[in-house]
């Protein structure tokens, strides 16, 4: 998650208690940080379709990050298959085939 979006959520710069920090090397050899705060959301795949989920789940905050991402155990607890990660085509797992959707 951005720093922006873990402001608004009043996570960012204080985060809540049981929440730790571990610093990183990008690949250009610059350092960030990244806040975990384990456990602290349920996550829904809500489609105009059908919703999948509520999966319980970490939230990491990236000094860096300039927008949410989510890892691949999560997609999977979520049921997303990824057709083509270049287009950002994907599909439920459970509508394998039959409705192909693309990131926005």
């Amino acid at each position: 998650m951005s720093i922006a979006t873990a402001r608004s959520l009043s996570l960012y710069p204080q985060p809540p208690q049981g929440a730790f920090i571990k610093k990183y090397k990008l690949a250009d050899r610059s350092i960030t940080r990244l806040i975990k705060i384990p456990r602290a959301i349920l996550i829904y795949t809500v489609e105009e379709d059908r919703t999948v989920g509520q999966v319980e789940t970490s939230l990491v905050t990236a000094e860096k990050a300039e927008e949410p991402l989510i890892s691949d155990k999560l997609a999977g607890k979520l049921g997303i298959a990824v057709l083509d990660f270049a287009e950002g085509l994907w599909c439920l797992k459970m509508r394998w085939g039959k409705t192909v959707r693309k990131s926005k």
